[in-house]
């Protein structure tokens, strides 16, 4: 090649980007691009308030990733972001699903699960949102990889409810909340590179389960402390740079809320997000590159 000229485009690096979704929208292919991956966590859902005694969590959102993905550059992409579910006088809402389809032959590209609603009067829990391998598994739905969201526990008596669940991770399932409540104590379970279970609460509302992050694969989440009555801060911990779940919603992205004598707390709100560029891909490689 003589010195100074042009490189040939064939030996150019791809380019290289990222786009985070907190809500749905449509998303046009950039120039050049012509492979994503894309990492997808469903809505949790909303904590049950019925007042019966048996007040259960939601459960987490689940997560799904997938790689390489051919694209074509201009094309257009339905991303659709689930919303937490809200809390229940009765049972709590089901967060909302994740998924990327084309839009000119609506194949779907990629599916998280919502996270169901918590059930008054339930026995405790319930399954959690449906990540990759579940959804690849019963769904034929294409994954590389996930877990389920992560379900909730229930209190035997007095009045404590269910922690939310947490957010499925990158490597496994989100925790299951727990219950504080005599004769049995259910401690919350921490979560495989995603959100932990929260902790109930005594008299009150339990927490949220953890989130879990979309930069890809971090510390796994850790589960809430067991309820008292005046231990502060229970909530589920995030995954994965995930938040962590609080009294009055599950933590970011797709952590469930916590049951409820009174009022119930939603579910977090799911996420997408793509990125592109060589050598990345879900859930460590380069993906926290902006």
């Amino acid at each position: 090649m003589i010195p100074g000229s042009a490189i040939p485009f064939l030996l150019r690096d791809p380019p290289f980007g990222q786009k985070l979704f907190n809500a749905s929208e449509t998303f046009e292919v950039p120039a050049g691009v012509t492979s994503i991956s894309v990492v997808a966590v469903g809505g949790g859902g909303g904590g049950s308030a019925d007042n019966s005694g048996t007040d259960e969590g939601g459960a987490g959102g689940g997560l799904s990733y997938r790689n390489n993905i051919s694209v074509t550059p201009g094309e257009q992409l339905f991303v659709v972001v689930g919303l937490g579910g809200e809390g229940g006088n009765g049972d709590g809402i089901n967060g909302g699903d994740s998924w990327v389809e084309k839009a000119t032959t609506s194949e779907i590209l990629i599916k998280a699960g919502g996270g169901p609603g918590g059930v008054g009067g339930s026995s405790g829990s319930l399954s959690g949102g449906k990540g990759g391998l579940t959804l690849l598994a019963e769904e034929s739905i294409p994954s590389d990889g996930g877990g389920d969201g992560g379900g909730s526990a229930v209190r035997t008596s007095l009045s404590y409810a269910g922690g939310g669940g947490g957010a499925g991770g990158y490597s496994g399932n989100g925790g299951i909340g727990g219950t504080s409540s005599s004769p049995t104590n259910t401690l919350a379970t921490a979560g495989q590179g995603g959100g932990g279970g929260g902790a109930a609460f005594s008299f009150g509302n339990a927490y949220g389960g953890g989130g879990v992050g979309l930069l890809g694969e971090g510390l796994s989440g850790g589960e809430g402390l067991r309820g008292t009555g005046v231990t502060a801060d229970q909530g589920g911990r995030g995954g994965s740079g995930g938040e962590n779940g609080q009294r009055t919603i599950g933590g970011l992205y797709g952590g469930g809320g916590g049951g409820s004598d009174g009022f119930a707390d939603p579910g977090a709100d799911g996420g997408v997000r793509i990125i592109w560029g060589r050598n990345r891909s879900f859930p460590s490689n380069h993906t926290g590159d902006k």
